[in-house]
């Protein structure tokens, strides 16, 4: 079982924390201590995979930027895994691949993002094509068991200039595999 998200320490400075239960004691796990561009940096999601394996996603700074994906493999710190050029979602969902890699939903106009990391190397896919002035936000990843498929559900937020705002939005799911 794992618990992660920030904590403030005696300046009032956010930190990230993790605590890992092993079945019999609480252990906390260290995540690379934050540089001063990294205000406010927190453990967003964390997914355990098995005993021996888990990943998380971790953000910084006030509006969610740098963000990264997080490896742990037993020890007693997380691995840093930079997040591939151009992919953001300050509340990434995440899933596993049942292959030992991880999938990531991202935010992205006319069409969702995923990001994929296996194996050391990240690939970046695209849902369908939607108007390029819509906005596409992955909310929700999931990996059907014993399968390598994935369901992704989101919310697309558009041009409505019947509302107050001028915008509406309307849920989506997609397939991956």
């Amino acid at each position: 079982m794992w618990i992660g998200g920030g904590a403030l320490d005696g300046t009032g400075r956010e930190y990230p924390l993790s605590i890992h239960w092993d079945g019999r004691s609480w252990t906390s796990v260290a995540v690379a201590p934050p540089d001063e561009t990294r205000a406010a940096y927190r453990i967003r999601h964390i997914l355990p995979i098995s005993r021996s394996l888990a990943w998380a996603f971790a953000i910084a700074g006030p509006n969610g930027f740098p963000q990264t994906l997080l490896r742990w493999t037993g020890g007693s710190s997380w691995q840093e895994i930079p997040l591939p050029s151009g992919f953001s979602n300050a509340n990434a969902p995440i899933t596993d691949d049942g292959q030992g890699g991880v999938w990531l939903g991202g935010d992205n106009p006319g069409a969702a993002s995923y990001a994929h990391f296996r194996n050391g190397v990240w690939t970046v896919v695209y849902g369908p094509s939607r108007d390029p002035q819509d906005g596409v936000s992955v909310r929700g990843l999931s990996r059907a068991p014993g399968t390598r498929t994935v369901l992704a559900t989101g919310e697309i937020i558009h041009r409505d200039p019947g509302t107050p705002s001028g915008h509406g939005r309307k849920p989506f799911v997609e397939r991956l595999h």
